[in-house]
């Protein structure tokens, strides 16, 4: 899915085993195109960019080259980016959390990182939650009240999720799990918040 701001269209795709990321103006013309590095995965990727703050916000889990990245929106050089030790990959699009009285955070979710809370000015990792899935994110992570709601899965192979109330860098506070389920969840579809409640898209055939 594309991310746009008041300048410019963004979006990133693979091209052969290429992880690439490209901004064009309103008028579709293109202004720059980036080429960052390999990515392996069985079914493609799926992770799509979102602008922030004049940013290009980019998450690249995957079982080759694994990063997340911002980017200057204007110019597409790389202002921070932070290796990643993913087995599987990640095809969620990044959230952003808002916590009182602070800066904005992005939150990203992989198998080998747990939750991650990231200022997306420097890169800065702000919190990082435990292990909590054992099967790929495919699902982009929803942020409902005080807590953040994930799922993972893969085909016949079983559903996991959580909901993990962030840390806080300025009071030392660690993350923490509120709860998990694993079952009775899709782990395709993304869930949206209603009144701090998490609402999934259920297929037919399961309950809701």
């Amino acid at each position: 899915t594309p991310a746009v701001d008041a300048k410019r269209v963004y979006v990133n795709w693979i091209s052969g085993e290429m992880f690439v990321a490209l901004a064009l103006d309103h008028a579709g013309k293109t202004l720059w195109r980036r080429e960052m590095g390999e990515f392996q995965a069985r079914h493609g990727a799926g992770a799509s960019p979102i602008a922030l703050s004049g940013l290009l916000i980019v998450g690249n889990d995957n079982r080759a080259n694994s990063f997340l990245a911002g980017l200057d929106g204007e110019t597409g050089e790389t202002v921070w980016q932070i290796p990643r030790n993913s087995q599987m990959t990640s095809y969620i699009t990044p959230a952003v959390y808002r916590p009182k009285e602070s800066a904005p955070e992005v939150v990203f979710v992989s198998e080998a990182n747990g939750m991650t809370g990231v200022d997306p000015m420097n890169g800065q990792k702000k919190w990082e939650s435990e292990k909590l899935f054992t099967l790929k994110s495919v699902a982009s992570p929803v942020v409902a009240g005080n807590v953040i709601f994930a799922t993972a899965g893969s085909g016949g192979a079983g559903r996991e999720s959580a909901a993990v109330r962030p840390g806080d860098a300025l009071t030392g506070r660690d993350p923490t799990v509120a709860w998990k389920l694993d079952r009775a969840l899709p782990y395709v579809p993304t869930p949206i918040a209603i009144e701090l409640k998490c609402i999934a898209t259920m297929p037919a055939d399961q309950n809701s």
